[in-house]
């Protein structure tokens, strides 16, 4: 899943993938200000076919929390999005 979710931050960040370290987050990334946060959770809900909560959304400040989030979502069929 690590891969997806850097190939989406590479997307919105127009950034190399390889780049982007396990820890990237917005100081290791100068494009990931607070709307480009709101980009990449919605480019991250439209991939994944989820959709976070306002306290995700918050804690979603490095790869590492972001995959973690997203695990938990993927496993729950509830929290998907609507189709």
């Amino acid at each position: 899943m690590q891969t997806e979710i850097k190939e989406v931050i590479a997307a919105v960040f127009r950034v190399d993938r390889t780049l982007i370290a396990a820890n990237a987050s917005p100081d290791s990334i100068p494009a990931w200000d607070s709307l480009g946060h709101l980009q990449l959770i919605q480019a991250l809900e439209q991939r994944f076919g989820v959709r976070f909560q306002l306290r995700e959304i918050q804690t979603m400040d490095t790869l590492s929390n972001i995959e973690a989030i997203l695990a938990r979502k993927l496993a729950t069929p509830s929290t998907l999005a609507p189709s």
